[in-house]
C-alpha cells in the first residue's frame, strides 16, 4: 500500500463545491465509472488537499463535482504502478461556468496564434476532458457481453452449417458468419456476438475535439492504448489499420480474455473494432479473426 496525497489550489473559480474523488477497484461493487469499477475516496476542498490509502498497481482515478448521479461529468487520471506515494496536483478547479469556459477557449485560441507549432498538443489539452469518457475502451464491459454471449450460443443447432454473412450498421460492415448477432452494447457503437468471439466497435467523431482529425493514426492508438492502461503492448500496421493484441482477466469469474484490438481512420473519425474470445479459444480463432479484420469497411 502507498500514500496518495490529492492538493487542489485556492481559487474563486469553484471555491465552495467539494471535489469527490473515486479510485479503481476491481474487489467491490460500489460504482462503475465508465465501466470501471470504482470505490470513493473522499472529498476534497478548495485550497484544502487530503490523503489517502491506495494500492501499488497501476490505477484510475476519477474526480467529478456532480456526486454519483446519473449524467455525473467525470475526469480521469492515470497513477503509475509503484511502491512510492503519489502526489496529485489539481489546478484549476475542473468545474467551470459556461462563461469561463468561453473565455478559457478564448484565451486559448489566442495562444495558438502566437505559438502555431504548438496548436495540435493544445488542441489535445482543450478537448481531453470530451475526449476522454469516449476514448477509453473498457475490458470489463467486453467481458461482460461476451458471458451473454457464450450464454445465448446454447440455442445454436448442432451440425449447423456455418455460411459467411455480412453486417453492417452505424457505418460500418465487417463479414463474419451467420453465428454472430448484432447487439447493443454499453460504450460502443454496435457490436456482433457469437458462441466464442464478440466483435466490439467504437465509433469516435472528429467533432469530439478540435483538430482531433489532425492526428494521426498512429498517435490514435498511442492514446487509446494509454487510457486504457495497455502502453506497454505492441502494435503493428496491419492494411489500413493498427492493431494491437491483449489479455484481460476478468476478476468476477477469473476467466483470461485475448483481444485483439484494430483502429482506423475515415473521413470522419477513428473506429476502434476489438475482436475477443477467451484465451484457451484464441489458437482456434486467431486466423479468422485476422480474416474478418480484413473486411471491415466504413461505407460513405
Amino acid at each position: 500500500m502507498r500514500n496518495l496525497t490529492i492538493k487542489r489550489a485556492d481559487s474563486s473559480v469553484g471555491s465552495h463545491i467539494s471535489l469527490a474523488f473515486y479510485i479503481e477497484d476491481h474487489a467491490t461493487e460500489e460504482l462503475l465509472i465508465h465501466g470501471i469499477p470504482c470505490r470513493k475516496l473522499g472529498e476534497v476542498k478548495n485550497g484544502e488537499e487530503g490523503s489517502f490509502r491506495i494500492g501499488d498497481k497501476s490505477l484510475a482515478l476519477f474526480a467529478s463535482t456532480d456526486g454519483e448521479t446519473e449524467n455525473a461529468r467525470f475526469i480521469s487520471y492515470q497513477l503509475p504502478a509503484g511502491e512510492k506515494d503519489v502526489s496529485l496536483a489539481i489546478k484549476p478547479h475542473p468545474a467551470q461556468t459556461a462563461s469561463e469556459e468561453k473565455e478559457k477557449e478564448k484565451e486559448k485560441e489566442k495562444e495558438k496564434e502566437e505559438e502555431a507549432e504548438t496548436e495540435v498538443g493544445r488542441a489535445e489539452e482543450n478537448g481531453k476532458r470530451k475526449i476522454r469518457k469516449s476514448l477509453i475502451v473498457f475490458p470489463a464491459v467486453v467481458a461482460a457481453f461476451m458471458i451473454a454471449g457464450i450464454a445465448a450460443a446454447g440455442m445454436l443447432l448442432p451440425g449447423k452449417t456455418v455460411k459467411e454473412k455480412k453486417f453492417a450498421s452505424a457505418g460500418i460492415s465487417v463479414t463474419l458468419t451467420d453465428e454472430f448477432k448484432m447487439e447493443k452494447a454499453k460504450d460502443y457503437t454496435v457490436a456482433f456476438l457469437s458462441k466464442d468471439v464478440g466483435v466490439f466497435a467504437l465509433k469516435e467523431p472528429f467533432s469530439l475535439a478540435e483538430k482531433f482529425e489532425e492526428r494521426t493514426l498512429d498517435q490514435y492508438a498511442d492514446m487509446k492504448m494509454g487510457s486504457s492502461g495497455q502502453s506497454g503492448s505492441e502494435k503493428v500496421a496491419d492494411g489500413d489499420a493498427i492493431r494491437w493484441d491483449t489479455d484481460y482477466t476478468d476478476p468476477k469469474t477469473g476467466r483470461v480474455y485475448r483481444y485483439h484490438n484494430y483502429v482506423f481512420k475515415t473521413s470522419d473519425a477513428f473506429w476502434t473494432v476489438r475482436f475477443a474470445t477467451l484465451k484457451k479459444n484464441d489458437a482456434k480463432y486467431s486466423e479468422k479473426i485476422a480474416s474478418w479484420a480484413g473486411t471491415v469497411a466504413f461505407p460513405d
